[in-house]
């Protein structure tokens, strides 16, 4: 939604903004393919019949996620500085700058989602995540809509208003998912639970090659981004497009992803060889089929889903 609308507000608007959302994404996903090393770890644990080490697992990934959350808010608050030291203009810069920091305030709250959800899912309820997922779209839509363009009552704040619904929304999805899980006596997390010890290196330990592997990935991405961006504003609109429309797919299939690795976790815990065997098979086959079929639809809708983000004159 985020995209879509600095797509209606102009190629260079959009350019301006891409540019800071993938500075930003480019640490969160290292962020997150660290803070992800806790699934297999709790879900292994409620195979296992142990609720109580998941609970430590998830208490300790609160305080990690919280840690590593302090240093990308740091980073991302800086965006539009290290834009122009990559050689950016600074007309562009200084237009991201504004989206920057207030989206910059997401990454402790979207860090926390990232465990909660874990945790949920690794404890059989995923639907907890989806809810706090499907309402946080639902206000970003609305307020940021608002907030962009004046509607609704709202301020016409443009970018800024665009990331502070950004940084609200992810702060409300942490709230509600985190009072989902409280409200389970079974998976409550105490004070008692949280702190730094061996489920913290085991999770950081595990966690930085899973990390770095998501950094080689959408980081290419990314990059790629920068590179474009010298050719012009309307290129890296361009870019951001196609790069949005590949994002879309790929939550998908990081959802699988997650699904196989919960399911293998269960599976290990209970010591069932068998079952962890084809709960990894089957990942793999899900996985290449919901590839090979999100590249026939982008394929084949490819000028509607531009026209999406800009009008028929700019889409061509």
């Amino acid at each position: 939604t985020s995209v879509l609308y600095m797509g209606w507000s102009g190629a260079q608007v959009l350019a301006a903004g891409t540019l800071a959302l993938h500075f930003f994404v480019f640490f969160n996903v290292f962020s997150g393919g660290l803070l992800t090393a806790a699934s297999p770890l709790m879900a292994h644990s409620f195979g296992a019949d142990t609720p109580e080490r998941a609970k430590q697992i998830a208490g300790q990934s609160v305080v990690l996620a919280s840690a590593v959350a302090l240093v990308g808010t740091f980073i991302t608050w800086n965006t539009s500085k290290f834009l122009i030291l990559m050689g950016q203009p600074e007309a562009i810069a200084g237009q991201a700058d504004a989206f920057a920091k207030a989206n910059a305030l997401s990454f402790l709250p979207a860090s926390l989602v990232l465990v909660m959800r874990n945790y949920a899912a690794a404890a059989g309820h995923p639907r907890f995540g989806l809810i706090a997922i499907l309402l946080g779209i639902t206000i970003n839509a609305l307020v940021g809509y608002g907030l962009m363009f004046g509607r609704l009552g709202l301020p016409e704040l443009g970018l800024l208003g665009l990331g502070i619904s950004v940084a609200g929304s992810n702060l409300f999805m942490f709230l509600v998912i985190f009072l989902m899980v409280q409200r389970v006596p079974a998976l409550r997390i105490g004070w008692s639970h949280l702190g730094v010890g061996g489920f913290t290196r085991q999770i950081v330990r595990l966690g930085w090659p899973m990390g770095l592997s998501g950094l080689g990935s959408v980081g290419t991405f990314v990059a790629f981004t920068f590179v474009i961006a010298s050719m012009g504003s309307t290129q890296v609109a361009a870019h951001a497009i196609a790069l949005q429309a590949q994002n879309v797919g790929f939550a998908l299939l990081w959802g699988g992803a997650q699904a196989t690795t919960i399911r293998m976790g269960w599976a290990t815990g209970a010591r069932l060889q068998r079952e962890t065997e084809l709960a990894a098979w089957t990942g793999v086959g899900t996985a290449l089929s919901t590839a090979l079929l999100l590249c026939l639809t982008i394929a084949v809708l490819r000028e509607p889903i531009v026209e999406l983000f800009l009008d028929e004159t700019l889409a061509t």
